[in-house]
């Protein structure tokens, strides 16, 4: 079992070098390409990275850690590729163990770095890579420590997908939150078939090539916004029995706007229905939806139960009555559905006295103990 494990470790670091990849490949400019297992783990032409990940999050970057002395190695037999590189980079999950060599890193300079890395005694794992260092030419050294950048405690597999890849600026944009993860599944299959289209020979993305991709993968996403189904239902004279939202406006005397409301509420009613019959996708945003109306409705009732802290002996039905009817202009204007064109105004008003029905604390009658 313990092999089966080390052998799954060690294909997640490979599978997270596709990763960083994937990310280079989505901030790329056009007319550039990506290489992996080519000059390093990834390059671009103008930089090079070392990819080091690990399931450990209390991993360490200590002096002698064969991660830096390797990369370091690698760079000094391929300076004569290398040098005209502009950056250098170990991105690693480990994090630089305080007190080492690699403390503060990134504001010592190229001297300073080469002081340090030299100044350890190496055990047997890293000496012919120390030695190596020891014997390059000064200049060349102290080139390759200039451009070295260390990118330490890196997210791991797991968070780096979630953070920098479904998080990624040209993801938000162009993809709706419910299929963000089928679409990053799809880029991360074009980073491995970019290595079976080449039969192995080398792993090249050609960064033009890869926008295509993007491009026509991103047609199967964009579905057209849903035109907004109105309901059919006509003025319904016959009030609904045991509704508490008939309730409520009969509580403040408002039995004249009981009709609209009965109408509102059974028309957002069959809408609500029809939308999730052609869009059952829409559930979570018409939740959202319904979540906002009544957090307004929340807000603003405040606001006047707030008002009537400075008033005498207020007519607590005549002041309800215009709670009512401010609340009802601010949220028939909530016309905003992710994924719905054309929303009526009926909408917002009907799920309002829907959430009075659902909300038992909540009440139109105002008080001046500043109680929902």
């Amino acid at each position: 079992m313990g092999s089966n494990t080390d052998a799954s470790k060690k294909i997640l670091g490979f599978k997270y070098q596709e990763l960083v990849a994937l990310l280079k490949c989505l901030d790329s400019s056009d007319n550039s390409k990506i290489y992996l297992e080519c000059l390093g783990d990834i390059s671009d032409g103008k930089t090079t990275t070392e990819v080091k990940h690990s399931v450990d999050p209390s991993k360490e970057l200590y002096d002698t850690h064969i991660d830096f002395w390797k990369t370091l190695n690698n760079l000094i037999e391929g300076y004569d590729e290398f040098r005209f590189y502009d950056s250098y980079f170990l991105h690693t999950t480990a994090k630089i163990k305080k007190d080492s060599i690699f403390d503060g890193w990134q504001s010592l300079n190229s001297q300073d770095r080469k002081n340090k890395i030299l100044s350890i005694s190496p055990p047997k794992t890293i000496s012919d890579y120390y030695n190596k260092a020891k014997a390059c030419k000064a200049h060349v050294l102290k080139d390759i420590l200039d451009k070295f950048i260390i990118q330490a405690d890196q997210p791991s597999a797991k968070e780096f997908y979630k953070e920098k890849l479904l998080k990624h600026p040209s993801i938000i944009k162009a993809i709706r939150e419910t299929y963000r993860e089928e679409f990053i599944i799809s880029l991360f299959g074009i980073i491995s078939f970019y290595l079976i289209d080449n039969n192995g020979e080398f792993w090249e993305i050609d960064i033009e090539a890869f926008d295509n991709s993007f491009q026509s993968y991103l047609k199967r996403y964009l579905i057209e916004d849903l035109a907004f189904p109105i309901s059919s239902i006509a003025n319904n004279k016959d009030l609904p029995e045991n509704y508490r939202f008939v309730d409520e406006l009969k509580s403040i005397g408002y039995e004249s706007k009981i009709g609209i409301a009965v109408k509102d509420y059974l028309q957002a009613s069959e809408s609500q229905i029809k939308m999730l019959n052609e869009r059952p996708s829409l559930r979570d945003e018409l939740d959202s939806f319904d979540e906002d109306v009544f957090d307004e409705m929340v807000d603003n009732k405040l606001s006047h139960q707030d008002n009537l802290k400075y008033l005498e002996s207020p007519d607590l039905k005549q002041y309800s009555k215009r709670f009512f009817d401010d609340c009802m202009d601010k949220i028939k204007v909530k016309n905003s559905i992710l994924g719905v064109k054309g929303v009526k105004t009926y909408y917002p008003k009907g799920r309002a006295h829907n959430q009075v029905d659902e909300n038992n604390y909540f009440n139109w009658k105002l008080d001046q103990n500043n109680e929902s």
